[in-house]
């Protein structure tokens, strides 16, 4: 997974229902060493990113390497 893929999520959470998509917008990792990644969803109320594990996303489309000019 990277910056800038559609993903789905597969877990439930508090005014995130299962399924709802969304966009990697950042990566980062915890003191424990986990990676999570910071997600904007699409269509709900709110408009900042959550955080989710890895294992809690599916991933729809990958995002597309912009070339240099």
């Amino acid at each position: 997974m990277k910056i800038g893929d559609l993903i789905k999520i597969r877990r439930p959470s508090i005014g995130v229902p299962k399924n709802t998509i969304g966009m990697i917008m950042d990566i980062a990792f915890a003191d424990s060493g986990l990676r999570y990644f910071n997600i904007q969803m699409f269509g709900l109320a709110w408009n900042h990113p959550r955080r989710y594990l890895g294992r809690d996303l599916e991933v729809i489309s990958e995002g597309q390497k912009q070339k240099r000019k």
